[in-house]
């Protein structure tokens, strides 16, 4: 099994700015890409969209220690509109098992201890990196500790707004723009049943259903399942409502009456 070290900060410097000086060489963080990635069915079924995300999130993860940060952060690193669309990524990738959700309410991508485990090297760059951190903040000023109290006490209110939960019973789906109403109804019974079933866990499932409705005509009729396959849509047509004139309808309601009063008299001899 091979696997490509990806460096997320490497190059030669010109007078760019931006790039290195020239004889400069710079090192940064970096991760691991294994060649069985070729044959994952999961990873090599995404769209191209997502699967340049998630190679991104990798990225991201591996600057936050193999944790993912906020929607806003995660918005900001992958150049998204707003942090709807990152929360609609990451449960879309979570519920395809590209990442995983700790019980510490963190997001990390699948495997990724086992897979982006530490080196000898690794370590000690490290520990270099720490100890810079520590010269630094002996000057640095002191938080007072009532602030520090209510920064952390704010937090973790915030981060319990934005814990993940199943899907609610009383959940109703919401309006999604270029949609009939009939459309978004046919569609509510499969993605509830499908989320229960799974048991899936997500921030934003008003979100999370737009993103469904988006696939289901994405995928021309096709609503995608997690395990990469598609389950398609049964076509749906309302039957035509008929209009009875007025003496057809006293001719249907004749041969009824005709009919009851047969059923009466053979009930009554019986």
């Amino acid at each position: 099994m091979g696997c490509l070290n990806l460096p997320l900060k490497a190059g030669w410097r010109s007078h760019d700015p931006h790039t290195p000086a020239e004889g400069e060489r710079v090192s940064g963080r970096w991760l691991r890409l294994y060649d069985e990635l070729l044959n994952d069915p999961k990873v090599q079924r995404l769209e191209p969209s997502l699967f340049k995300a998630l190679i991104n999130l990798w990225c991201l993860a591996s600057k936050h220690d193999g944790k993912l940060p906020e929607p806003a952060d995660i918005t900001f690193a992958l150049r998204l509109s707003n942090e709807a669309d990152a929360t609609a990524l990451t449960d879309e990738l979570l519920g395809l098992g590209l990442l995983d959700l700790g019980e510490d309410g963190v997001l990390r991508p699948h495997n990724w201890e086992s897979r982006q485990f530490k080196s000898d090297r690794d370590k000690s760059a490290e520990r270099m990196r720490n100890k810079r951190i520590r010269d630094a903040s002996r000057d640095a000023p002191v938080t007072p500790p009532e602030q520090s109290r209510a920064d952390t006490e704010q937090k973790g209110a915030e981060a319990q707004a934005k814990r993940r939960t199943q899907l609610p019973e009383e959940w109703k789906a919401p309006h999604v723009e270029g949609f009939s109403s009939f459309e978004i109804q046919k569609e509510i019974p499969q993605f509830r049943d499908y989320h229960t079933a799974k048991g899936s866990v997500m921030k934003d499932w008003d979100a999370a259903f737009r993103t469904w409705m988006r696939n289901s005509r994405k995928f021309g009729g096709k609503a995608p399942v997690g395990n990469g396959s598609t389950g398609r849509l049964k076509d749906f047509e309302p039957e035509p409502v008929i209009v009875l004139s007025p003496e057809e309808r006293a001719k249907r309601e004749k041969k009824a009456a005709e009919v009851m009063s047969i059923i009466s008299r053979n009930v009554k001899r019986a």
